[in-house]
């Protein structure tokens, strides 16, 4: 089966690939290096950024993308840019091993533990964009170099960015998915905290 296929089938057949957060994410702040750990086969960031670092350490995901042609292919004929699109795929566990690259912004999905273990790798005015995984917020909250200035969430078919905190009542309620016409459609409930790297 076409590699492709894969990310088709997961995410844009079922409009999981949230093109418009990224939309919006870009919107936030001028940045060239993007860096998504855990990514999956997760492909949109490069429809929508220039430069992309993704990170995962599963090797079906690694395999996925040593079909670096299909892809480059793939994000050729469907991005939103004029330049040249330039990524890059790092077989990794950074819980345990270190990358020395510095980005301009993190994007942590569901990344597990992705707030210990990646900030160092974020420039000064950078940007961290991540749900509340596993208590996730909790981590990077308590960072003394990470400042939480605003969140994303979806309103009805919008996404939207709040500048400023959530309210402490206000919580995730998690992905879900309806079926409708036979296919399983995503409706995304996660709130988005976006912290600036200040020291």
């Amino acid at each position: 089966m076409n590699k492709i296929k894969k990310y088709e089938n997961i995410y844009i057949n079922h409009d999981f690939e949230r093109i418009q957060f990224f939309r919006l994410i870009k919107s936030l702040k001028k940045v060239e290096k993007i860096l998504y750990p855990g990514c999956s086969f997760h492909i949109t960031p490069s429809l929508i950024f220039p430069d992309v670092t993704y990170m995962d350490k599963d090797t079906n995901v690694a395999n996925f993308f040593s079909n670096r042609n299909g892809i480059e292919q793939y994000i050729s004929a469907h991005k939103e840019y004029k330049s040249k699109s330039h990524f890059s795929f790092v077989k990794l566990d950074y819980a345990q091993d270190k990358i020395r690259e510095q980005f301009d912004m993190i994007i942590s999905i569901f990344a597990d533990s992705a707030g210990q273990y990646l900030p160092g790798n974020l420039r000064k005015g950078g940007l961290i964009i991540s749900n509340d995984f596993r208590s996730e917020i909790k981590t990077l909250i308590s960072r003394k170099d990470l400042k939480l200035i605003g969140h994303i969430k979806k309103n009805k078919k919008k996404y939207e960015y709040i500048n400023e905190a959530p309210n402490r009542s206000l919580t995730s309620k998690g992905r879900d998915f309806v079926q409708k016409n036979g296919t399983y459609t995503y409706r995304d409930k996660e709130i988005y905290y976006v912290f600036e790297k200040i020291e």
